[in-house]
């Protein structure tokens, strides 16, 4: 009764299939009358079975009923529609006996053992319940060799089919090029396979090498260029999708992988693609990135270890994460798109990416909406190819040469533009620190009856600060000003020319410090100048000193502060009046007179001020002393702030 049901259990499956009923003819590839002893099985038919049981790989197993199929279609297509699991496929070899054999199995779907008469010789992945599907099989992925026979030999494939892909027209062998034979036949068979294989490949190739060419140009024009951070972010999302493409092209053909490791490597580079492909356009618009878009790029890091941890354990349908993973890249693309539209009339920048991203994202999303679409089951159609073999070329794939050949323009014309802008600036900075030199010399002309000393420490190129020493007609008498504008380079340097200017003019004229403050202050008012602060002496040859101050730092004599009216900044006001103090200086007595940059000098570690405490401390030391000791402190913190300082002594 037992072989009775196994028959009965047999036809009800194949029932069950919608398959016709098996021939009973023994399958079998004889290769001993050939004269090169080698076989192509591609197209040979093969005996098979759903389902797995060990005895099938017993050569002594009579398979005479089950049915044929072709090895050149996935068993979906020849009615086992819808089949995941495992399968067996079985087909007798007549061979010259003790001759050295290989086989190479080509193309099967997801993991499997290979069987020669009951003993395994190979195995690609791993087979259980929960086994991921491997990547990386190609024609001449695995090539088995066959222990000594006896001239007759029964080869069974253990097939176990990825479950998530069983609604799709997968499952099985699917090749035309599967050899048999003596050994060096097939190595040579493979070699050709090997070589129609890197030509299929070649576009990729090709892509891989263009996408890491132009990332590292960006690269290079960011190391040029380091205020440009565009170039930064633009290379490292180029060199994400090149290596995306080389990744994929690896673990097809040298790199055998399960899918887990594949997709969450692949994942990840997109990730970081995402990140980085955000973070350029706002650096290149020059725009501050909005709170919402930091919110998004910040989600991107875990989002990336979430993707992995899921590839990894599959603890979540991986045909429902695609979906995920999908949205998760369209829904970046779509804030890039918003984000060129959105800044379209205000930035002239965002409308030159307008093109290229909208061909980018087009080509991105159309992949990705194929890929995973299909990998979810939603779709039963793979992405077509704008070229076919041996040049395969998809249209995703051309959108995005078209997409490089944008940008190279676009940051071409934009670096371009910064190295001509970056040539005027310059020249206009050697202009400025060219009058500043002028206006600001290195010798002090000299007054009967004082030694002035200065030292001048610019934060940048060309600074802020400025003084003079301006004798005046009665021999003996001087005014000895210092001060600072605000802000920095070359607009504070410009300002600096003007106050110069109008202070030399003013010293042929007024006779106190207050009306030249007053005079000062006219001419920096409503001038889109900014303020500058200012500290003017006026010291005669009897001694007498009058002081008036616009929001400068306190002169000090002896190493004690002078505590004079403080009135506002020039330049802010006209409704000011400028007090004066009135003092005498004996002999062998000094002033000092510093602008902020000394007492606002900044420790780098504990970010602690010089102060004020410190610069009295060193007031009665030579101007150079105190402007070196205001640098040292911050040694290793960048200079905020230009150092001036001017000593004045009575002799």
């Amino acid at each position: 009764m037992k072989p009775l049901r196994n028959i009965l259990a047999m036809l009800l499956t194949i029932s069950a299939w919608g398959l016709p009923r098996a021939q009973s003819v023994v399958q079998t590839v004889d290769l001993t009358a050939q004269t090169q002893v080698l076989a192509d099985l591609g197209k040979v038919k093969w005996r098979f079975h759903p389902g797995d049981d060990p005895r099938w790989a017993n050569p002594n197993f009579d398979d005479s009923q089950w049915p044929l199929l072709s090895g050149n279609q996935t068993w979906d297509a020849q009615g086992y529609k819808g089949l995941g699991g495992y399968a067996w496929y079985r087909l007798r070899v007549k061979l010259p006996p003790d001759l050295p054999v290989s086989f190479s199995p080509g193309y099967v779907f997801d993991n499997y053992q290979l069987f020669a008469d009951g003993r395994q010789i190979a195995q690609w992945g791993t087979l259980s319940a929960n086994a991921v599907p491997y990547y990386g099989q190609s024609p001449w992925g695995l090539v088995a060799r066959i222990p000594p026979h006896s001239g007759e030999l029964v080869l069974a494939l253990r097939v176990w089919h990825w479950p998530v892909w069983a609604p799709f027209k997968t499952g099985g062998m699917y090749s035309s090029k599967r050899f048999i034979g003596a050994s060096a036949a097939v190595a040579q068979q493979v070699a050709l396979a090997r070589s129609a294989t890197l030509v299929d490949w070649g576009p990729t190739a090709a892509l891989f090498l263009l996408w890491v060419v132009a990332g590292l140009l960006s690269l290079a024009l960011y190391a040029k260029e380091r205020s440009r951070t565009e170039y930064l972010w633009f290379g490292v999302y180029v060199l994400c999708q090149g290596f995306d493409f080389a990744w994929n092209m690896l673990n097809h053909t040298w790199l055998p992988m399960s899918l887990s490791v594949r997709n969450g490597v692949a994942s990840l580079l997109e990730d970081v693609g995402q990140f980085a492909a955000i973070l350029f356009f706002f650096r290149f618009i020059g725009s501050a990135v909005t709170r919402w878009a930091r919110w998004f790029l910040v989600a991107q890091f875990p989002f990336a270890l979430f993707d992995v941890l899921v590839q990894s354990t599959r603890f979540v349908s991986v045909g429902h994460w695609a979906v995920v993973i999908m949205l998760d890249v369209a829904l970046a693309y779509l804030i890039v798109l918003w984000l060129v539209f959105s800044y379209w009339r205000r930035s002239s920048a965002a409308r030159r990416l307008a093109l290229p991203l909208v061909l980018v994202t087009a080509a991105d999303l159309v992949s990705l909406a194929y890929d995973n679409l299909y990998l979810a089951g939603i779709s039963s159609h793979i992405q077509p190819n704008l070229m076919n073999h041996p040049f395969i070329l998809t249209y995703p794939d051309a959108a995005r040469v078209l997409f490089l050949a944008a940008m190279a323009f676009v940051l071409v014309e934009r670096f371009a533009e910064t190295q001509a802008e970056s040539s005027r600036l310059q020249a206009e900075f050697e202009a400025a620190r060219t009058v500043q030199q002028v206006l600001i010399p290195d010798f002090l002309p000299p007054v009967a009856g004082l030694v002035v000393q200065s030292a001048y420490l610019p934060a940048q190129e060309v600074g802020g600060d400025f003084f003079q020493v301006l004798p005046m007609a009665r021999e003996g008498d001087a005014f000895i000003v210092v001060g600072d504008v605000s802000g920095k380079g070359l607009k504070a340097a410009m300002t600096v020319s003007l106050v110069v200017g109008t202070l030399r003019t003013l010293a042929e004229y007024v006779t106190s410090p207050a009306e030249m403050l007053a005079g000062l202050n006219r001419r920096l008012h409503g001038r889109d100048a900014g303020f500058a602060t200012c500290l003017v002496l006026k010291i005669t040859r009897e001694g007498d000193v009058t002081i008036a101050n616009a929001g400068h730092p306190n002169p000090y004599l002896d190493g004690i502060e002078v505590a004079t009216r403080n009135n506002l900044p020039l330049g802010l006001t006209l409704d000011v009046e400028y007090s004066e103090t009135h003092l005498h200086i004996d002999p062998a007595q000094s002033f000092t007179l510093v602008t902020d940059g000394v007492v606002e000098a900044t420790a780098p570690v504990t970010r602690e001020l010089f102060g004020f405490d410190r610069t009295q401390a060193i007031s009665r030391q030579a101007a150079n002393a105190i402007a070196e000791a205001a640098r040292a402190f911050g040694i290793g913190a960048p200079q905020a702030d230009d150092i001036t300082v001017l000593t004045v002594v009575r002799v």
